[in-house]
């Protein structure tokens, strides 16, 4: 922000402004006097030079007589006001009797000093005056606090130089002056002046705007630098408001102080057995979300080769999109080859797993793997878990979700965390902007009436330790474009190697995108000299002074000026602050801080443990005996389950009639059959059916049919425990094309 530049700052010997202000309060001392004679009575006015003179001249001590001189008898002529042939009083005046003159008196001062007492001003001279001695001291103090402050300011402009643009050092009091916030409030310990200890509480905060607060907030700061403190600080707002926060939480600190299970709060993490049973199915309708889904859990790290990233990508959108699996099929496929070459076959994805070029399938296997053990580890729909999918939270956006690990847990789940985070980022954005309810909605409100259409809470996506997590590819997006939905970002990081091992290049960028920032102590050379070019630089003109070299040569000095560009605050300055102290960086205006952790609260658990089973054990096969062919696998197994059922209820399975499909779903849903399973066996019906010549049974066209897989089929996400088994919702159709 460019200043207007004035003329230069020299140094000046004497205090002027202190001089100017012992002058100022020496005229209002004056004026109060004189104001105070104005309100005065008339006889008081009159007799006023006489009685200060008595006054003031009892005081002094009395010098001795002349040598020769006459002695005197001590009276003194003093002119008085004569109402008639009697003395005027203030009574007798007030009865307007008489004719009033003025005659000189012979009296002895005391003698005189006191009648002024008694009958004309009742008071002391001094009395009479305080009200206006007091006003005088009190615009003394004022005038003299004024002149020091300006002339301490003067000095420093002097001494350290004038700013003449860039950002500037401001105090807590004139940021929020300025920017009149009704935001985020963030109590600091900084030193309060008159009107903030006047303002109470209020005047300890520092307030943010509450429309800035979606352009992101960033907080930057080693461990024990208050980073946590600042994020407690911002949930407690957030819940209070009723707001929804997303919570990436490894040391699982926030989740003991906000979790709360009544309103329907989710905790994502494998090892906590309050984990739902989350359907990766649902997340994706087609092949093109899936593909936006497989970006997050294969990220593009500067390590890694974009084609086998690609493919890998390419190869999991697929099978997400075509077979709507759960976390626990997606975790057999990737440890069992064959499954997947079974369900690629005929598609652009057989050429590239070929077993011809054995170390590019081992490439793309070996990626798809990295999320293996991660999906194993995921719970299933054992214990009545309620399912889950972030596409259904998104648009209800009810309860704040956890994304917590354990020490023991975290690299294995760190792809999974990273998805969520993703998917999580992702469907923010396309989100709808929360509605600000006007005065008529919040009326409308309080008196208990809904609006018609339902306002979505602002979301918080709250990321401590960015670091912790993989790459998350709709992070630079959301920076630039979510503030556009309304809901904030929260990010802390430590330093920047890290960072730029995750994101390259734009990790400096991602870094930069924040509107508001908070700079703590941070011992990392790089972290400290971006944090440092964060807060910018300022140009400045500073006064240089040249002496001579004797001192009686003082009058020869000479002052020239320099204008010279430095940053505002150093990097050096960042990696000595102490805990819980630092800067606030909101574009031109920059606020030393200084703050403390309020008392922690624990309202839940921070882990009730579960116990992951290992890797399932599938027993050897003979050495005599062959190998299933991929068509046993994917259609005589399923078909003969359904001759045999068949054949137990006396039943023709070729052909099969729609009513003895619909039966056979039912059958299968009530002895707890994945929806899985069952769709594989109504392909392989489907596809015996085909190969006889016979109408397709499984069809969705008969109703009987349609109905059965409707009741078999998974249930769509709620908060609550659900009955549902977990599985992918049905194809447009079962039937195998012609």
């Amino acid at each position: 922000m460019t200043q207007p530049v004035a003329e230069t700052t020299w140094p000046r010997i004497l205090p002027f402004y202190r001089v100017l202000a012992l002058v100022l309060a020496a005229a209002s001392t004056l004026g109060l006097i004189r104001l105070a004679i104005w309100h005065a009575s008339p006889l008081e006015r009159f007799y006023l030079p006489d009685y200060a003179k008595l006054a003031i001249v009892r005081q002094l001590p009395k010098p001795p007589p002349l040598p020769g001189a006459k002695p005197s008898d001590g009276r003194e002529n003093f002119k008085m006001v004569f109402c008639d042939d009697f003395i005027a009083t203030p009574e007798l005046l007030q009865s307007g009797a008489g004719k009033l003159s003025v005659k000189v008196v012979r009296l002895q001062p005391a003698t005189f000093e006191a009648w002024l007492s008694d009958h004309v001003y009742r008071v002391t001279l001094f009395d009479f005056l305080r009200p206006a001695f007091i006003a005088a001291g009190i615009s003394f103090v004022l005038f003299f606090l004024v002149g020091a402050w300006l002339d301490r300011r003067r000095n420093n402009a002097a001494k350290n130089g004038r700013l003449i643009r860039g950002p500037r050092l401001v105090s807590r009091f004139v940021f929020n002056l300025r920017t009149l916030g009704t935001g985020l409030r963030f109590p600091l310990t900084n030193r309060r002046n008159l009107i903030e200890a006047i303002l109470g509480e209020r005047g300890r905060s520092l307030i943010l705007r509450r429309n800035r607060e979606a352009h992101h907030i960033q907080i930057a700061g080693d461990t024990g630098a208050g980073k946590s403190t600042l994020f407690r600080e911002i949930l407690y707002q957030v819940e209070r408001r009723g707001d929804t926060a997303i919570i990436f939480d490894p040391d699982r600190q926030y989740i003991q102080e906000f979790y709360r299970a009544s309103r329907g709060d989710v905790v994502l993490n494998p090892k906590d057995d309050r984990c739902p049973n989350w359907y990766i199915g649902g997340e994706a309708k087609d092949e093109a979300e899936a593909t936006a889904l497989a970006v997050g859990l294969f990220p593009d790290e500067p390590t890694t080769q974009k084609f086998f990233v690609n493919h890998t990508r390419a190869i999991f959108a697929y099978l997400l999109a075509k077979f709507t699996p759960t976390v626990q099929e997606f975790a057999y496929w990737m440890a069992h080859d064959k499954e997947i070459d079974v369900r690629v076959k005929g598609t652009e994805h057989e050429v590239t797993l070929t077993r011809n070029a054995a170390p590019q399938r081992a490439g793309v296997l070996g990626n798809l793997n990295e999320a293996g053990k991660a999906f194993r580890m995921m719970p299933g729909p054992e214990d009545n878990r309620p399912v889950f999918t972030i596409t259904d939270w998104a648009k209800q956006r009810r309860g704040w979700i956890f994304v917590t690990s354990t020490p023991d847990t975290i690299d294995a789940v760190r792809p999974l965390q990273s998805l969520w985070l993703d998917m999580l980022i992702l469907k923010l954005q396309g989100g709808k902007r929360p509605a600000l309810l006007n005065w008529f909605g919040r009326a409308q409100r309080f008196c208990g009436f809904r609006p018609a259409t339902p306002i979505l809470p602002r979301v918080w996506l709250m990321i401590d330790e960015l670091a912790d997590l993989n790459a998350l590819p709709q992070l630079h997006k959301a920076l630039t474009k979510q503030r556009k939905s309304g809901n904030p970002i929260c990010l802390g990081f430590q330093g920047m190697s890290q960072l730029d091992a995750l994101y390259g290049k734009k990790a400096e960028t991602i870094l930069s995108q924040a509107f508001t920032n908070f700079v703590l102590r941070t011992r990392e050379p790089r972290a400290a000299d971006h944090l440092s070019k964060l807060i910018g630089k300022a140009q400045i003109e500073r006064v240089r002074e040249s002496k001579p070299a004797f001192f009686w040569q003082w009058r020869s000095r000479s002052y020239y000026t320099e204008r010279v560009v430095d940053p505002v605050v150093m990097d050096s300055e960042i990696q000595t602050l102490d805990d819980l102290q630092g800067f606030f960086v909101q574009q031109d205006k920059i606020v030393r801080i200084g703050f403390k952790p309020r008392p922690a609260r624990v309202i839940a658990a921070d882990l009730i443990e579960r116990v992951i089973p290992g890797p399932p054990e599938t027993p050897a096969q003979s050495e005599t005996e062959e190998p299933p062919n991929e068509a046993d696998r994917s259609a005589d197994g399923p078909w003969r389950s359904f001759e045999s059922w068949c054949e137990g209820r006396c039943l023709p399975a070729l052909p099969a009639t729609p009513d003895t499909v619909a039966l056979f779903i039912v059958t299968m849903a009530n002895a707890n059959r994945r929806p899985a399973a069952i769709f594989r066996t109504l392909a392989a019906i489907a596809q015996r059916h085909k190969d006889a010549k016979q109408d397709d049974p499984t069809s969705f066209n008969h109703e009987a049919v349609a109905r059965a897989w409707e009741s078999a089929k998974p249930k769509p996400a709620t908060f609550v425990p659900s009955d549902a088994p977990v599985a992918p919702p049905p194809q447009a159709n079962i039937g195998v094309a012609n």
